[in-house]
């Protein structure tokens, strides 16, 4: 272990190696969450038709470290349509994406949450082109991978120097 490596880091069992050479770990997403949510809020509508003010996706990985992210209202009333796999009458722009994709012959490897810069966090969608071995990195923000990704239910991965930045650990009672 190198010497910011804390003492108490457990290395994860089965780490997945990044192309730049960080140890990057499955995370699943949690959901969207209003970090002001409205107090005369309609049980009866569904969450993805209700007005978003301002909202946060929290992912967790098998360590129990559970990062943030807040996001505009758009992403994440798509987000929640992905994750509720709910089909819109017209396509959105995240399902346009991955309509492209896969009339391309393409498939969405994975997304990977690799940096966090100042309180902003970076994002890449991996994509295989069709009959290709290399695969694509695409800069993406974080809401709009998540968004294609839940989508494509592709695997998402964070960086441990993100998780180590930004996670918090959260206990059990």
């Amino acid at each position: 272990m190198d010497d910011e490596t804390p003492d108490d880091f457990i290395e994860p069992e089965q780490p997945v190696n990044d192309p730049e050479g960080g140890i990057l770990h499955s995370v699943e997403v949690l959901g969207v969450f209003e970090a002001a949510p409205d107090e005369d809020e309609d049980d009866e509508v569904p969450p993805w038709m209700r007005p978003i003010r301002e909202s946060a996706i929290r992912i967790r990985d098998d360590k129990s470290r559970t990062v943030t992210i807040f996001i505009g209202p758009f992403e994440a009333m798509s987000i929640l349509q992905g994750l509720a796999e709910k089909a819109t009458d017209r396509p959105l722009s995240h399902d346009l994406l991955r309509i492209t994709i896969d009339r391309l012959g393409a498939e969405i490897q994975e997304v990977v949450i690799d940096d966090i810069w100042q309180g902003t966090f970076f994002a890449r969608i991996r994509v295989r082109p069709a009959n290709a071995d290399a695969v694509i990195d695409i800069d993406a923000r974080p809401s709009d991978a998540i968004a294609l990704a839940v989508r494509a239910k592709c695997p998402v991965f964070m960086a441990e120097r993100v998780l180590r930045e930004a996670g918090i650990v959260e206990l059990d009672d």
